[in-house]
């Protein structure tokens, strides 16, 4: 380094920034001086590259030696593969990243290679088609750990069918089945034992291609055999372990019967809005499966536009659910209310939100209430969209017993279409409000959350003040450090009040009050 300071202290004194900004021009002695120092420090320059690169090969062999070195003693590898195993199989099935930490490092690889359940997650897709020789090395990954099928039938393409048939042949081990359409050939398929099988789901479609002359002979003579329900009914006849089952109607069978084996269904959920889109109302079509497994069944969703339902359906009496606990219902399905008795129930959704939905149909669920003696366990409920007078839906408010918890009252700001009365109206955040000396309206309610309509919104605008006075009032009256009300014993306060406006303003957050309140400007 001093041979380098030497020269540049030598060469400097003859070149520098002064010389060049000044009209000297070395000639004859000082130009050949000149060139043997620019000789000179290309040679420097040279040797000092040399080192540069030798300094940086071993800075980079130090750098990797501290990475290995701190790798070894990261305390994660010092977890077993078996509990590392545990841990893949506990990472979010999120698309194509599914599988990317298989990448991190060899250890990690391996391991997941050698656990089947990483791998039991199949789909196939338009997007995600693979090889058939893809698939079977893939099927032989799993080993014979139990499958989760992911099937989207897309364009009619013969690979299709032959993948599905593929997975078909493996059916013995499905245990659960996410099934998007069918091939036609599903038709001729024979039913397998499906001894694993504990969840399946179906969204039915008719088929995109146009049938041939005999196949369009037999769907005349047997419509049923060709809707995709019917299809999958007909081939998981034998799953004597089934609990879930989950079906999203796109096409209208005239029948359905539901198989014998499936005695276990404690989960049914049921949409026909798309089907009904066009015009068909099928849903009556899986009420004696409803009636079937009601004395199963723990949770039940049902969504529809219209029931089709004569007015002797419910002639026997009313449909007594003694395991239920949580209800969803969607459109014309809370209709059913009046005739539902569910003692146990802990969870209630009711979304009218539909379009064509009923309206003034809050009192059957309040029919529904008073027969299941009040529904003592219900600990949550959100109503969308009710389309019911602000004093009704107080009143249904004040019938929901004591036990609730989670309360969330949402309208759809976005939907093209509205309910003429907004279910959340400044009229509802004064009855939510404890004053001293009431009655307390949902007194352990610890989550409330409100959506309102635009209408709303230009009322607050038009009105700001009022309006903020309002929520206030609400919020500290609900707040944990309230206390209590009318001295008839201690709130539970809200650990979580939302006004899920465009900003979704939190006005309490963890039991604490945020001091926020939605922008006036946004009124």
């Amino acid at each position: 380094m001093r041979a380098v300071d030497s020269l540049l202290n030598t060469t400097a004194a003859a070149a520098n920034i002064e010389a060049l900004q000044s009209s000297y021009a070395p000639i004859g002695d000082s130009s050949a001086n000149l060139q043997q120092q620019l000789r000179d420090l290309n040679d420097t320059n040279d040797e000092l590259d040399a080192e540069i690169a030798k300094m940086q090969a071993q800075q980079q062999a130090v750098q990797a030696q501290i990475r290995i070195h701190g790798a070894l003693l990261a305390p994660i590898r010092r977890l077993p593969d078996e509990l590392l195993s545990h841990i893949f199989l506990l990472l979010p099935q999120d698309g194509s990243r599914r599988y990317n930490f298989v990448r991190v490092c060899r250890r990690w690889c391996t391991v997941a290679l050698h656990t089947a359940k990483v791998w039991t997650h199949i789909e196939i897709s338009s997007h995600r088609l693979p090889t058939e020789s893809d698939l079977l090395r893939r099927l032989a990954m799993t080993a014979q750990a139990p499958l989760h099928i992911d099937f989207h039938d897309g364009d009619p393409e013969p690979d299709y069918a032959r993948l599905l048939s593929l997975l078909y042949e493996q059916s013995s081990r499905w245990e659960t089945a996410l099934l998007r359409g069918a091939p036609q050939s599903v038709v001729a398929w024979d039913p397998s034992p499906l001894p694993m099988l504990r969840a399946v789901t179906i969204e039915g479609r008719n088929d995109s291609r146009e049938l041939d002359d005999e196949e369009e002979e037999q769907a005349l003579e047997n419509p049923d055999e060709h809707t995709v329900v019917s299809r999958y009914l007909h081939l998981f006849r034998d799953a004597p372990n089934i609990e879930s089952v989950s079906i999203q109607c796109l096409e209208k069978p005239a029948a359905l019967s539901f198989p014998s084996s499936w005695s276990k269904i404690r989960q049914l959920d049921i949409n026909c809005t798309d089907c009904e889109s066009m015009g068909r109302t099928p849903l009556r079509t899986f009420l004696p499966a409803l009636f079937s497994y009601r004395h199963t069944l723990g949770s039940c969703s049902l969504c529809a536009n219209d029931l089709g339902l004569s007015p002797d359906a419910f002639s026997s009496g009313p449909l007594v659910f003694p395991r239920l606990v949580e209800l969803v219902l969607c459109g014309a399905p809370i209709q059913l209310c009046v005739h539902i008795v569910a003692p146990r129930l802990q969870r209630i959704e009711i979304d009218l939100s539909l379009e064509n939905s009923p309206a003034h149909e809050l009192a059957g669920f309040i029919v529904l209430l008073e027969k299941s003696s009040g529904c003592p366990d219900l600990r949550s409920a959100t109503f969308k969209a009710l389309n019911e007078e602000p004093a009704d839906v107080i009143d249904c408010l004040s019938k929901l017993p004591p036990s609730v918890v989670t309360l969330d009252l949402l309208d759809d700001p976005h939907q093209e279409w509205a309910p003429p009365m907004p279910l959340v109206t400044l009229e509802v955040l004064k009855a939510l409000t404890l004053r001293r000396g009431c009655e307390q309206l949902l007194p352990q309610l610890t989550s409330l959350r409100l959506r309102p309509t635009d209408d709303l919104v230009s009322d607050m605008y038009d009105d700001a003040d009022r309006t903020r006075k309002v929520l206030e009032a609400l919020r500290d009256s609900r707040a944990p450090s309230s206390g209590t009300s009318g001295g008839e014993g201690p709130l539970a306060g809200l650990r979580s009040l939302v006004y899920d406006d465009i900003d979704n303003v939190e006005l309490i957050r963890e039991g604490k009050i945020t001091g926020l309140m939605p922008r006036t400007h946004v009124w």
